[in-house]
């Protein structure tokens, strides 16, 4: 993620447009971003397309004022499902058509950064003026001609003719822990985990776009079945085939937990009873689980960086070897 700074008004409050790329683990944590700037009295235009910005539920009414949320027509490229607006919706090998429509927001974006008309009356003017700030992700290649047309750099004769803050990667917040939107959910698990001993579970995730099928679900119900292991299991379902081994529930009643919904992963991760964290090596996971609440991590990559993440963690960590599993076997 990059931050490009623009010329700021006379205001204190800035205009902020904020542009995640289209994949879930990008867009919440941008629009967690979005939701703490405006807390702050800025008045933010968050960038989308239609079908995730409709994914992500309505704005929080305290914020309707400041935070208003964009949708972008992504264009048609052959090959591409019809209704695929995020990596969640195309496989792994047809990511790169995703990209390639992505490019093809240039104009409707070059309209946004150039006159971001609309709001309330009350707010108008702060959506109407030219962004203060630009916070984009890795993929838009395409965003500084934009910004040079509009005026939008006094530094651009700096190093690089192109002033770029890198923010690094977005921590969840010390709320995120106490998130309880979805408390009903998943009452039932939570109770069972404040049951527990301390750290004796082991939490297991992996993501909500590595391509898990039903023979990786079932191989890995085999395997925390064999290991005796009290786990929280967090199971989002595979296409097609059957979920879970005959009887697997059953025989694990007491030691294990699968819950196929919702799971507030940062509280569960915050919990005493848990130990360690299975999963799919994914960045959030990972920062969210290592870097913030230090819990081991057993990692089972499956595709794009999820591999030099996982070897990444073991380099830090100075772990003597990487042991690759192939739950297939």
């Amino acid at each position: 993620m990059a931050e490009t700074q623009v010329a700021s008004p006379p205001s204190s409050h800035l205009h902020v447009v904020v542009f995640p790329w289209l994949a879930f683990g990008h867009t919440i944590p941008f629009l967690e971003l979005s939701k703490r700037l405006a807390r702050r009295g800025h008045a933010v235009t968050f960038v989308s397309t239609p079908r995730n910005a409709a994914r992500l539920g309505a704005v929080p009414p305290e914020l309707s004022g400041r935070l208003r949320v964009v949708g972008l027509g992504l264009p048609e490229v052959e090959g591409l499902p019809d209704g695929a607006e995020s990596t969640a919706d195309v496989p792994p090998e047809k990511v790169a058509l995703l990209k390639k429509a992505f490019d093809g927001l240039v104009a409707p974006f070059a309209l946004v950064a150039g006159a971001c008309a609309g709001g309330n009356d009350a707010t108008a003017a702060s959506f109407s003026r030219k962004p203060d700030w630009i916070i984009l992700d890795f993929a838009h290649n395409w965003i500084w001609p934009i910004a040079e047309e509009h005026e939008l750099f006094p530094l651009l004769t700096d190093i690089f003719a192109r002033p770029v803050v890198p923010a690094g990667l977005l921590l969840p917040g010390d709320d995120a822990v106490d998130d309880d939107d979805h408390e009903q959910s998943f009452s039932a698990a939570i109770r069972w985990l404040d049951e527990q001993p301390r750290g004796s579970v082991i939490y297991v995730a992996l993501g909500s776009e590595a391509p898990v099928t039903a023979d990786n679900v079932r191989e890995l119900a085999l395997g925390l079945e064999l290991s005796g292991a009290r786990f929280l299991w967090a199971l989002r379902r595979p296409a097609g085939g059957q979920l879970l081994p005959d009887g697997f529930e059953a025989r694990v009643a007491g030691r294990g937990v699968v819950s196929a919904g919702w799971v507030p992963q940062v509280r569960v991760l915050a919990h005493a009873a848990v130990a360690a964290f299975l999963t799919h090596s994914g960045w959030g996971s990972t920062l969210e689980s290592l870097f913030r609440f230090g819990l081991p991590q057993l990692m089972l990559p499956f595709v794009v960086d999820q591999g030099l993440i996982a070897r990444a963690v073991v380099a830090r960590n100075r772990i003597p070897r990487c042991v690759d599993l192939d739950l297939a076997r």
